[in-house]
């Protein structure tokens, strides 16, 4: 009886750590999408969302992490490794994106399509003013904080920009 329930707790172990595994390798912007589909309140005059929701980007990682570099096309490698600390080996071609730090080391990062041809689905601007002239941003995980809209032509896109510009 007492090796039956060694082997129980050993299974309900195993099952939690695939659970986890599983969330952690869904895409972070996955889970923001659906987030902003169940929270964002749909305008009756138009087609168009009118209203904004927040999002805390702590609130949807599951790893440790101090903080995230937003960057957009054009940003250099060189430019992403002054900017974390730490040495960069993705790509950066025609790419956007966000990279995970903690403790000056890449934990995580995930890249947004982009195309010249069409608007990604999901897509976070490092700054509010769009044109910009600087194409990437360090925040820390207390200031990972932004506004998301939905906005359609054929389809929607999600796209979020920082609450507060003055970091």
């Amino acid at each position: 009886m007492k090796h039956f329930k060694v082997c129980l707790i050993a299974i309900a172990v195993i099952v939690a750590l695939c659970a986890l595994i599983i969330i952690q390798s869904k895409p972070i912007s996955n889970r923001i999408i659906k987030y902003i589909d169940n929270n964002i309140v749909e305008s009756e005059e138009s087609d168009d969302e009118k209203e904004t929701v927040e999002i805390v980007l702590s609130d949807f990682t599951h790893f440790e992490w101090d903080k995230v570099l937003i960057f957009q096309y054009p940003t250099s490698e060189n430019d992403i490794e002054e900017a974390i600390g730490d040495e960069f080996k993705g790509s950066t071609d025609l790419t956007a994106g966000m990279i995970f730090v903690k403790d000056n080391k890449i934990v995580k990062y995930e890249y947004f399509d982009f195309s010249y041809e069409a608007p990604p689905k999901f897509f976070i601007y490092p700054f509010t003013d769009i044109n910009n002239e600087n194409k990437f941003r360090v925040f820390s995980k207390e200031n990972a904080i932004f506004s998301a809209k939905v906005e359609k032509s054929n389809k929607r896109y999600y796209v979020l920009y920082p609450k507060d510009d003055n970091e």
